[in-house]
């Protein structure tokens, strides 16, 4: 699917998460880590001010040569994002203090500085 309806904020966050979330991942090696997936799609919807654009972002990432060892299975990070029209990211597939899916939604996903 394309990125026809993204905003220039939702593009920048992408590439931004891109370099981001592998380093952050990786424990600051990123040389060791990959990423096994990282997939970017928009999702929208109508809204009283018009089209409301929603970028998602899925990413897992994990040692190099991992695949087929318990690593496989237990070491990897994976992560939903989701990135609104004017790039605010919400972590989706966290766990809050209850334990319960969706509690802690709205939290930073990594911190950005900017100048």
């Amino acid at each position: 699917m394309g990125m026809e309806k993204a905003t220039k904020a939702q593009l920048a966050q992408v590439e931004w998460l891109r370099e981001q979330v592998l380093l952050h991942d990786g424990y600051g090696y990123s040389a060791e880590h990959e990423y096994k997936s990282f997939e970017v799609e928009e999702r929208g919807f109508e809204g009283y001010h018009g089209y409301k654009p929603f970028v998602t972002v899925s990413t897992e990432v994990g040692r190099k040569g991992d695949e087929g060892t318990m690593a496989e299975i237990f070491a990897r990070t994976r992560r939903l994002i989701s990135i609104g029209p004017r790039g605010g990211m919400h972590l989706l597939n966290t766990k809050g203090a209850t334990g319960r899916s969706g509690q802690a939604t709205g939290v930073a996903v990594l911190y950005r500085v900017t100048d």
